[in-house]
């Protein structure tokens, strides 16, 4: 039943990545001209990224480690505790940075760093889903 939580919210994170692949245009220019893609792009990421917070407090709240002051220490409990990579914890670090960014400052979120995760960073969150099933 635990395993369950987990492995729905990895199916969750999945669906969020269907979605902005199948949003996200092959051309830039599509991307910068379309608020609505960028909203959907961005909306999807933010999901993705809180469903990742979202399942390393699980674990934290299930394996009863550190308690975390901020979403980051979420992350740093997993690593220090040998659940994810010392790698990926500094990556989904950077997530949850990325996230507060498109959540509280909307207006100054740099479009270049949405596209950059976008073609660059979808595959690190397939990467945490398999770290974190193999730990559980």
């Amino acid at each position: 039943m635990e395993n369950d939580i987990i492995i729905n919210k990895c199916r969750s994170i999945r669906n969020c990545i269907i979605n902005i692949r199948n949003a996200y245009p092959k051309a830039r220019e599509i991307f910068l001209d379309s608020y609505i893609l960028q909203n959907s792009v961005v909306l999807d990421l933010q999901r993705a990224i809180q469903i990742t917070i979202d399942i390393a407090a699980h674990i934290v709240r299930k394996k009863a480690l550190d308690l975390p002051r901020e979403s980051k220490d979420l992350f740093e409990s997993l690593y220090k505790h040998k659940i994810i990579t010392q790698e990926m914890c500094k990556i989904m670090i950077g997530m949850v940075g990325f996230r507060n960014i498109a959540v509280h400052e909307y207006r100054t979120l740099d479009l270049n760093v949405v596209m950059n995760v976008v073609e660059n960073h979808l595959t690190d969150f397939e990467k945490f889903i398999q770290e974190i099933l193999k730990a559980n």
